[in-house]
């Protein structure tokens, strides 16, 4: 019982997914076996699973960039707000000019 309570709480590598090797795991624990079913469903986990790694590696890059954006973003308030600043600064001082 403890090993099939691991299988379930740690993630599957292989590019089967948790949910069909419990089915699995319940199919041959009660003398239940389909093939059919077996190998269509590793196939189409084996496809999920690239799928999956294209998603991850497109929401990497995704999170790169605004990472990026994010460290830029302090320098380009400071430059907005000093401009500001020097604009308000200039136009008081030619409206007390007059």
């Amino acid at each position: 019982i403890l090993d099939m309570t691991e299988e379930k709480l740690r993630p599957s590598l292989c590019g089967r997914s948790p949910a069909l090797t419990n089915v699995h795991n319940d199919n041959s624990r009660h003398g239940v076996s389909n093939t059919a079913i077996e190998g269509t469903s590793q196939d189409m986990t084996a496809e999920d699973a690239a799928v999956l790694r294209r998603q991850i590696m497109k929401l990497n890059r995704r999170l790169q960039l605004v990472e990026g954006e994010n460290k830029k973003r302090p320098k380009r308030e400071m430059v907005m707000y000093s401009i500001t600043v020097a604009f308000w600064l200039f136009t008081s001082w030619l409206w007390f000019r007059r």
